[in-house]
């Protein structure tokens, strides 16, 4: 999974979505569609903004990988806030394991 942070109106807000068909993707959730090159970095760019997970806000990757990592576990469901284009919605994810 692979995660950037987004902005809003000039504040960051969340997380984008760079997965495939993994759990994310299987509870609905959309991860960018279409590769840009930045630089010389290449961002895939087109997915939902994660901007809360089971009430907690994520602001960005770094925020997105501690939650995972300290406050989850495999199986476990969480409730996922984000925002498709300009709207909201709300879905439930099955966490699976990460792939290395």
């Amino acid at each position: 999974m692979s995660l950037e942070r987004i902005a809003r109106d000039g504040k960051r807000i969340g997380a984008k979505l760079t997965l495939g068909q993994r759990p994310a993707a299987r509870g609905g959730l959309r991860g960018g569609s279409r590769e840009v090159v930045l630089g010389n970095t290449r961002l895939l760019v087109g997915g939902d903004i994660i901007v809360e997970i089971d009430s907690v806000p994520i602001d960005g990757n770094a925020a997105l990988r501690e939650f995972l990592e300290t406050r989850t576990r495999v199986g476990q469901e969480v409730v996922v806030r984000f925002y498709r284009g300009d709207e909201p919605r709300t879905t439930s994810v099955a966490l699976g394991e990460r792939r290395q």
